[in-house]
């Protein structure tokens, strides 16, 4: 059984003990000090002199980025552009910036370490998995016994719910956001009344804004923007920190570890794994009981669906391990999953499962949540060529001993329900024989990582070469 969450105090010791080395080594994200700082709003002031001005200036190019003030004095006026905005754009289209006065005296935090970070607004797949977060985690992790707070300064999933699921386990203190993003000031401004105004005032319009100085509507859209993002930083007031970095995390690629991060989160919502969970084993129950092979099969609701799912359940609750692998009193138990509330109210059936199968999708990332030892398949939509898509490889073999990945797919369009062109969205029919392979490719690994090997399989069951960095299923 898990054990109920910890206090924050102790989350901070025993979190970093246990999560931050669980892998590889941790790798060390793109910041650079800033000494004693505040965050007003999106603008960073600087309180003192020396070399740091020099080298922020050089870093974070506030020719794009805005919003530096150096040598921040009391009463100090100071212009910035929203961080939501291109800087250069902003100034060749005649946007006014924002102008704020620093306040009497900063009240500076001097125990925690402030760490502001930017990313990129972009889907909250990218920022969980490839961006933002995994970054968080390791900076928590690279940064030792230190408190941290967290300021997200520019990130996609922003908001009140996001800062608390995938922040609040690493920061110190609440996380509260540096930016209004602009996805929210639709409702903001005009909530569910009267007409949807033509200009959307989302991140295209805030950036069109800069691009088309002659467009009203556009520019009206940025004035709105400004007008309730000052209303925002006005109730938030200054961040300030004794000792202040910034992080860009707008980076992709590899070297994330994905699977570490996911159980941190997990233990710090809703309590510490069960003993062994972090240890390699192809069932949650392993060694000490008796229990099935409980197997996952996710059901997608609006696009690329698997269209025989009760089908696939059948045949997936009959499957019984060959002999000669020795599992012969091994029973399976089978059933479809939609995790429509959320990953942490479904924590407790993710934690228990042994296997987990989807279609490709930011669903993917539930398979996280397994256990070590677990196995895992993204199954790919039928098309005449491979679909070369990297994340989830990634996601899945970085840590390679805690998760054992396999994908699908199929250059056969029938199984598709758009057999003309195979559509990368279309609806599948999945044969029971690619379960069947890939259950029984599970019971010999055995849940050893030793005998592990990435693999992909066509719909039919039977292997497919995999290249392109072992990427891609050919």
């Amino acid at each position: 059984m898990p054990s109920p969450p910890l206090a924050v105090a102790d989350w901070q010791t025993a979190g970093r003990a246990i999560f931050c080395n669980l892998s590889l080594p941790a790798f060390s994200p793109r910041c650079m000090p800033l000494g004693t700082a505040c965050v007003d709003g999106e603008a960073f002031l600087l309180h003192g002199e020396g070399s740091a001005q020099r080298t922020v200036t050089f870093r974070l190019h506030p020719e794009v980025r805005g919003g530096i003030a150096f040598q921040a004095q009391p009463h100090h006026a100071y212009n910035f552009t929203p961080l939501a905005c291109n800087a250069a754009h902003a100034r060749r289209a005649g946007v006014r910036p924002f102008e704020r006065v620093q306040p009497e005296a900063a009240q500076f935090n001097w125990e925690e370490e402030g760490v502001a970070f930017f990313t990129t607004w972009t889907n909250a797949w990218q920022e969980v998995a490839n961006r933002a977060v995994p970054q968080v985690f390791e900076t928590w992790c690279t940064m030792n016994d230190k408190l941290l707070n967290l300021i997200p300064a520019m990130w996609s999933p922003t908001g009140p719910a996001s800062n608390q699921l995938w922040l609040s386990p690493f920061s110190n203190g609440a996380v509260k956001s540096m930016d209004f993003y602009p996805g929210e000031l639709q409702q903001a401004m005009f909530g569910n009344r009267g007409p949807i105004p033509s200009v959307q005032c989302d991140v295209n319009g805030i950036m069109i804004a800069h691009r088309a100085s002659s467009d009203v509507e556009t520019h009206s859209c940025l004035e709105q923007y400004h007008q309730a993002s000052e209303s925002y930083f006005q109730s938030r007031g200054q961040l300030c920190h004794a000792s202040m970095r910034v992080c860009d995390f707008s980076s992709e690629g590899a070297g994330r570890r994905l699977w570490s991060m996911m159980q941190a989160v997990l233990a710090f919502h809703v309590g510490m794994p069960s003993p062994g969970a972090l240890i390699p084993r192809m069932r949650t129950c392993e060694p000490d009981a008796k229990c099935p092979l409980r197997v996952l099969i996710f059901e997608r609701v609006r696009r690329r669906r698997i269209l025989n799912l009760p089908e696939l359940v059948q045949a997936c609750s009959r499957w019984r391990p060959p002999l000669h692998f020795g599992f012969h009193d091994l029973e399976v138990e089978c059933k479809t999953v939609n995790f429509s509330q959320g990953i942490l109210q479904h924590a407790s059936t993710l934690r228990r499962a042994d296997v987990f199968i989807s279609m490709h999708g930011a669903d993917m990332v539930n398979g996280l949540a397994l256990h070590s030892g677990a196995t895992i398949m993204e199954i790919l939509p039928p098309r005449p060529h491979p679909c070369d898509t990297s994340s989830f490889f990634f996601a899945f073999t970085n840590e390679r001993r805690h998760t054992f990945f396999y994908r699908a797919y199929s250059d056969q369009l029938s199984y598709s329900s758009s057999p003309v062109t195979g559509g990368r969205n279309a609806d599948v029919q999945v044969p029971p024989a690619l379960i069947e392979a890939l259950l029984n490719r599970t019971v010999q690994v055995g849940g050893d990582p030793d005998r592990y090997k990435y693999g992909c399989f066509d719909y039919d069951g039977t292997p497919r070469r995999s290249h392109g960095g072992a990427t891609r299923c050919s």
